[in-house]
């Protein structure tokens, strides 16, 4: 997780917040390909393409609670609450 008690200013939060939600849309974009990977024809991924989802929905989870947390700082610090998400 990522520091924020190092934000200086609105717009390094602002910029923290567009890195984690073009982090979350490149990993839906991940996961959803490891899900349509069949080369076995078993109707599921890979034994390789599933631990690569594993790690890819891990990532997402620790992104979206990157986010929360970005959120929760926004919320208590009022020299940051005028961004908009």
């Amino acid at each position: 997780m990522q520091d924020l008690s190092n934000i200086k200013n609105t717009k390094e939060l602002s910029k923290v917040l567009k890195e984690n939600n073009k982090k979350l849309k490149k990993l839906q974009k991940d996961i959803t390909a490891g899900f349509t990977c069949e080369v076995n024809g078993v109707g599921m991924p890979c034994n390789t393409d599933r631990w690569q989802l594993e790690k890819d929905m891990q990532k997402y989870i620790d992104t979206s609670k990157q986010i929360d947390n970005i959120k929760e700082f926004q919320a208590n610090h009022s020299r940051f609450k005028a961004i908009k998400n």
